[in-house]
């Protein structure tokens, strides 16, 4: 970043001092869990942690494009999240693979259903997959 004139500074509660950002990347989404630890009561994820959609919305109201990765271990309701994101990025709890999250920013996206409300049996239709080989489409599915 720095070799081509950039910088990049960490600011967990997205407050930054000075000239505001090109482009604010937030990471944010659940820790990682087993059995039990990760049962749910609702598909909401702003219901149990609403500082990121807080953030999101902060960049917003000021003007500075945002990109989301969403690190989760299973589909959730991030309407609100999505909506207040220029990008969002769906990035699974990576464990010791994190090189395959880079991979995902850079190659492909994942084809997973999604909520579409916090009902729990509403999904929206997949999400198109970005092909990971050049000038390789995918029709959406109908």
């Amino acid at each position: 970043m720095a070799h081509n004139g950039g910088s990049v500074v960490l600011s967990p509660n997205g407050e930054f001092d000075g000239d505001a950002p090109d482009v604010a990347v937030v990471v944010f989404g659940e820790n990682p869990y087993a059995e039990g630890d990760g049962d749910r009561n609702h598909l909401s994820y702003s219901a149990l942690d609403p500082q990121p959609l807080a953030i999101l919305r902060r960049m917003k109201e000021r003007g500075i494009p945002t990109v989301s990765i969403f690190l989760t271990g299973r589909p959730l309701w991030v309407n609100p999240e999505l909506n207040a994101s220029d990008a969002f990025v769906v990035a699974w709890l990576p464990g010791t693979e994190g090189a395959g999250v880079a991979e995902v920013l850079t190659r492909a996206t994942l084809h997973m259903d999604y909520p579409h409300s916090t009902e729990p049996a509403a999904t929206a239709p997949p999400i198109l997959v970005a092909p990971s080989q050049p000038n390789r489409t995918i029709d959406t599915p109908s």
